[in-house]
């Protein structure tokens, strides 16, 4: 960070791309929409206020390898939980909004096994090799692999 502190905050603003923003974005708006029936505009500021730093803390303290982070998707899911914490625990039982908020505590579920899965997967092509975007101990051996990163244009 190097004594740039805004950064805890701004990392969540950029995207890499066009497309990540604009999921994000929806999801955001949508689950916002969700939880302003419960919360105030002011509450909600005051928990991205305070979730921002700690997020990206987290992310410096946990990935000290990491040397980009761009997108919202964390801000995102933290609005997305919001929303179905509001819909599940203010609404009545067997209510309209209470099987809305737990199709959406599902979908979620399911989003995260599958994020999780393809992490693994990615974790797994690491220690192997063959992950093209990995510069560890294999970048150097002559195989197939490193014949494509040197083909690579990486974006």
């Amino acid at each position: 960070m190097q004594g740039e502190w805004w950064r805890l905050w701004t990392a969540h603003f950029t995207h890499f791309k066009y497309s990540q923003l604009v999921i994000n974005s929806a999801v955001m708006a949508v689950m916002g929409i969700i939880a302003g029936r419960f919360a105030k505009t002011w509450q909600i500021a005051l928990v991205f206020l305070i979730a921002m730093p700690i997020m990206t803390g987290l992310l410096l303290a946990t990935s000290p390898q990491l040397l980009f982070y761009r997108g919202a998707t964390g801000i995102a899911a933290m609005m997305w939980m919001l929303a179905t914490w509001f819909l599940i625990g203010e609404s009545k039982r067997f209510s309209l909004g209470f099987w809305l908020g737990s199709f959406l505590l599902l979908l979620f579920a399911a989003k995260a096994g599958v994020a999780c899965f393809n992490g693994l997967h990615q974790l797994h092509l690491t220690k192997t090799g063959d992950n093209p975007q990995y510069r560890g101990p294999y970048a150097n051996k002559p195989n197939r692999t490193n014949l494509y990163r040197q083909n690579c244009v990486y974006v």
